[in-house]
């Protein structure tokens, strides 16, 4: 029992990513792996790096929020670019695709059930509002984007 409930841990929290199928969580080799699945990890282990395509069934919701998190921290950086847009739009989708998961589940209480949506609704209204005002601050002349930069930074420097 406590065996099954560390791989459910494991997929939940990590994925399985292909390369990784052969080996334990301590990064040995695994004994009683089938001949497909060792094929596979010697086919990944000796191809290289691996393309977005056959990485995205292995990400789990908790990767999926990673790289959620990633996106959104750089359109802090790079304001809210038009490919920046449709990337957030996706990682978001990704997120509430994985996290509905939990819903199908038995295991899973009406009350949490319940709380996922609307925690996946508030998620999407947010990344609108965010896009939204993206879209504004867009719109507004690059000296005025330097002087509100620049006022942020000094407002942030006094308070320090």
């Amino acid at each position: 029992m406590r065996r099954s409930m560390d791989v459910i841990h494991f997929v939940v929290k990590e994925g399985v990513i292909p390369e990784l199928a052969g080996t334990t969580s301590n990064g040995e080799p695994r004994r009683n792996h089938g001949a497909h699945r060792r094929s596979r990890a010697h086919h990944y282990n000796h191809t290289g790096t691996h393309r977005a395509e056959e990485m995205e069934p292995c990400l789990t919701v908790c990767n999926a929020i990673k790289k959620f998190e990633d996106h959104v921290e750089m359109t802090r950086i790079t304001m809210v670019s038009p490919a920046y847009r449709s990337l957030l739009t996706s990682a978001l989708d990704s997120v509430v695709e994985r996290s509905q998961d939990f819903t199908d589940s038995a295991y899973t209480s009406h009350e949490h059930r319940e709380r996922i949506i609307l925690l996946c609704d508030r998620l999407k209204m947010e990344l609108h509002q965010l896009l939204r005002v993206g879209m504004q601050l867009v719109s507004i002349p690059t000296a005025d984007i330097k002087s509100i930069n620049k006022a942020i930074d000094y407002d942030y420097e006094n308070q320090m």
